[in-house]
């Protein structure tokens, strides 16, 4: 009777096709400041967030805003945390952005960035933290061209190295991406 049950159990297992290979998750937390520079929660301006590419178009990733705990990546939405507007990696656990707009009291700021995650092309810690410039219309570029290693329960802060590309968050502006020379 017994190898009758493991021959069936055996056909049972077959018959159902494998799950998918799970990979290391994967994050970018924009920090969102004031004009002053202060820190404040993202959630009012969720309604008129806009950022590209849009989900699924090259990656499969939520966006939402998250209580993040800079130092363990193990308190990921807990209470205490501060909040941010987050980029998480789900099933094919890549994260991909590019441009992002906020839209704060009628002004409006556009940061172009050139940031791509891929847990299964490159395996290992892929948590970020990027800060925004302090709130300001127009538009910003990124210059980082290589995000640093995180460690394996934290967050890697990626360098700030903003530049204003102009006092207007036009959308009509061409895209640029990051001018990294030796700094990249």
């Amino acid at each position: 009777m017994r190898s009758i049950t493991l021959a069936l159990a055996a056909s049972l297992l077959a018959a159902f096709p494998a799950a998918a290979q799970h990979c290391w998750p994967t994050s970018i937390a924009l920090m969102v400041r004031d004009e002053r520079g202060t820190v404040i929660d993202p959630s009012p301006l969720m309604d008129s967030l806009r950022y590209s590419p849009a989900r699924r178009e090259t990656a499969d990733f939520l966006v939402r805003v998250v209580r993040i705990h800079p130092a363990s990546t193990n308190d990921f939405d807990r209470p205490g945390g501060i909040p941010m507007i987050t980029w998480y990696g789900q099933g094919d656990c890549r994260v991909d952005m590019r441009e992002v707009v906020l839209r704060r009291g009628g002004a409006a700021m556009r940061l172009w960035m050139d940031l791509h995650l891929d847990a299964e092309r490159h395996p290992g810690a892929g948590d970020f933290i990027l800060k925004a410039p302090p709130f300001a219309a127009g538009t910003w570029r990124l210059d980082v061209c290589a995000l640093p290693h995180p460690a394996t329960d934290g967050y890697a802060i990626i360098p700030p190295r903003w530049v204003r590309v102009s006092a207007s968050a036009d959308p009509a502006a061409a895209w640029q991406p990051p001018r990294c020379g030796a700094a990249g």
